[in-house]
């Protein structure tokens, strides 16, 4: 399951403020709405189960509920091949690595 990032540290029963690319994603891409419950993972590296409480244009208010286990790492190593393209592309390619 897909989580958010949040910069800070998080406690149980005590609500928080997200504002930014976060909020902005959970707000338009994800479309949750007052009640809805998602995972958000502070600074420490802890996840959360968070119910929204509140909304607004530019930001979003939550309640984290309980923690949630953090799953182990994957094994599995995953590498990108790719031929060499023309001089333009290339410069492309290398821009946005």
């Amino acid at each position: 399951m897909s989580y958010f990032i949040f910069d800070g540290v998080l406690e149980c029963g005590r609500q928080y403020e997200l504002k930014g690319e976060e909020a902005g994603h959970i707000l338009k891409s994800r479309r949750l709405s007052v009640g809805d419950y998602f995972l958000i993972q502070d600074e420490q590296g802890l996840r959360f189960e968070v119910v929204l409480q509140n909304l607004s244009r530019n930001s979003l208010k939550f309640v984290p509920e309980k923690t949630v286990a953090v799953p182990p790492q994957s094994p599995l190593r995953l590498e990108i091949l790719q031929a060499l393209p023309k001089e333009k592309a290339l410069d492309f390619i290398l821009q946005k690595t």
